[in-house]
């Protein structure tokens, strides 16, 4: 008979999710000795159903089979030590507090470590966001779900089948989308690229020359030479060319003449703020932000806002009179 025997195997879940992801992050292999404090729960929620587990077998089949005939007497029957709706309560705040310490120790780690040492890194950076963001949203659907039955249950509303039903689809889906994302991206279990302490001061100092190269970059506006190009930028930094493209490609940027367009259209948008084309054509806009080619312009321009500069200017010229 299982009835109840999955309710202290659900406190394992969120703890274990939470090694997973600093596993993951710090690259441990083995638990520690002091991990074994995140077991308490589960320990408690034998110790509550313990009496339950061991009476006779046709005492459990009758309070089953009660159950079943009544579905709401699982929230009035107290089958351990503690109500059944004290237990839920427990469970949900044992789920978003190590929902806390999970969203909490992703964003400080990747706060010191470099943003981009390789795919693999970004691969499973994403991976760990997103596996995050799946708990998060399986727990509020959880959440929806409980108030929804209670509201059945309780207040004796009617008309909440539709929104329990909705809430227990949405969890569900999670559960599968988190399921089918780690079956088509096995990838991901491979974990961050394996770093000693070493080269990952080393990474980091690179990380820290690359964003200083692009911050001189925006700071000396050499994206508005019209003939810049990647030695050029590269000599008046006092770098190689080949480790300003490697800093480039970290910055995430697709390549050079990306890095100096997408800085471009940053420029003119702010002209255009400012209602440059109040007084100068597009073409001056295009030359003034850098461009030898208007049409190179326009499609700079579009790629990053969807839209052509005058469309842009229209738009802020609208809303200003607004």
């Amino acid at each position: 008979m299982l009835y109840k025997t999955p309710v202290p195997l659900e406190f394992l879940v969120p703890p274990f999710a939470f090694l997973y992801v600093r596993a993951v992050l710090r690259q441990e292999a083995t638990f520690r000795k002091s991990d074994l404090w995140h077991a308490i729960p589960f320990v408690l929620g034998v110790i509550n159903y313990a009496s339950f587990y061991i009476i006779p077998f046709k005492e459990k089949k009758a309070i089953v089979a009660d159950v079943i005939a009544y579905p709401d007497n699982i929230y009035f029957v107290q089958d351990g030590l503690l109500p059944e709706w004290l237990v839920l309560i427990v469970q949900l705040l044992l789920f978003y507090g190590y929902l806390v310490a999970q969203w909490y120790i992703i964003i400080q780690h990747f706060k010191v470590e470099p943003s981009a040492l390789s795919k693999q890194f970004l691969f499973v950076k994403k991976w760990l966001y997103d596996f995050v963001k799946l708990q998060t949203f399986y727990t509020t659907s959880l959440v929806l779900v409980y108030v929804a039955s209670s509201l059945l249950v309780f207040a004796d509303y009617k008309g909440y089948d539709v929104p329990l039903i909705l809430t227990t689809v949405l969890m569900a889906v999670s559960f599968l989308f988190l399921s089918g994302y780690l079956l088509w991206n096995p990838e991901v279990l491979i974990g961050l690229p394996q770093l000693s302490k070493k080269s990952s001061k080393k990474a980091l100092k690179n990380s820290l020359e690359t964003d200083a190269y692009i911050q001189k970059i925006k700071e000396q506006r050499l994206f508005l030479q019209p003939n810049i190009n990647l030695s050029s930028v590269a000599l008046q930094l006092g770098v190689s060319p080949r480790k300003l493209s490697a800093s480039i490609d970290k910055a995430k940027y697709s390549n050079f003449n990306d890095f100096i367009n997408y800085h471009r259209v940053l420029f003119a948008k702010d002209l255009i703020e400012e209602q440059y084309l109040n007084r100068h054509s597009i073409e001056a806009l295009s030359q003034a932000s850098g461009f030898h080619s208007k049409n190179a312009f326009y499609r700079a321009f579009k790629k990053e806002f969807g839209c052509t500069p005058k469309a842009y200017h229209q738009k802020e010229d609208a809303t200003s009179d607004s």
